[in-house]
Parts: structure tokens; sequence; C-alpha cells
């Protein structure tokens, strides 16, 4: 059971290190200028 609690754990912070990139991305005007408009309406 501890061990599938640490593993859900890095499972969440994995996520939350995608999201603090992608919105560092887009607030750079970066790769993600495009696309966040086609990501949000699908």
């Amino acid at each position: 059971l501890i061990i599938e609690a640490a593993e859900r754990r890095m499972e969440i912070l994995k996520y939350e290190a995608l999201i603090e990139m992608l919105k560092i991305l887009q607030s750079e005007g970066g790769y993600f200028e495009e696309q966040p408009v086609t990501i949000c309406h699908h």
C-alpha cells in the first residue's frame, strides 16, 4: 500500500511538472502559441 501511494504521488508530480512547463512555454509565446485554441476545442 505504501509503495502504491508513492507511485501515485510520482504520477501526480509528473503531471504537475508537465502543466508547469506548458504554462511557462505559453507565457513565453513559444511552441504552443498557435496550438492552445485547437487543444482547447477538441
